[in-house]
């Protein structure tokens, strides 16, 4: 049996951890930085980022911050695309990193998920829409990864 993660989810905006209910009345929480450093000295499992402006302001994913935070933290980071993941992006974080890498965001097709490893180089791909609305299901994914010759835990 698999050990439960506890995955941290900071929401960022303009460079900085903010939280509020369904996006609205933000609250600043801090630099996103250090909040990954303190999760990370507190035990956390992986980390996600979740930049809540990228696609408002029609921008890619601050691979600023993401540098900033692998440089300090040894955990799993999720990072997030476009249409279809930021495979530019997810390769330059998983050659610049040691430590996994999720590539998140973005997946619409199960090739999708295939470039997500094999271009951009993740250890592991991260989808909701393509579930969540029954377009495809966890099983198909793990099937058309593993014909495509990706190792997939089938059970």
């Amino acid at each position: 049996m698999l050990k439960t993660r506890i995955i941290p989810c900071l929401d960022v905006a303009e460079g900085r951890v903010v939280k509020g209910v369904n996006f609205v009345d933000l609250i600043d929480a801090g630099d996103p930085v250090d909040a990954a450093i303190a999760y990370n000295a507190a035990g956390a499992d992986e980390l996600c980022f979740l930049d809540i402006m990228a696609t408002e302001e029609n921008r890619g994913t601050m691979f600023d911050l993401v540098t900033r935070t692998a440089e300090q933290c040894f955990m799993p980071l999720t990072i997030g695309g476009g249409a279809g993941f930021n495979l530019p992006l997810t390769r330059a974080v998983s050659d610049a990193v040691d430590v996994p890498v999720i590539a998140s965001g973005g997946a619409g097709t199960l090739d999708h998920l295939v470039e997500g490893v094999t271009i951009g180089g993740a250890s592991a791909v991260l989808a909701a829409s393509i579930f969540h609305f029954g377009t495809f299901t966890i099983q198909q994914a793990k099937d058309h990864m593993a014909a495509a010759g990706i190792p997939m835990r089938m059970s």
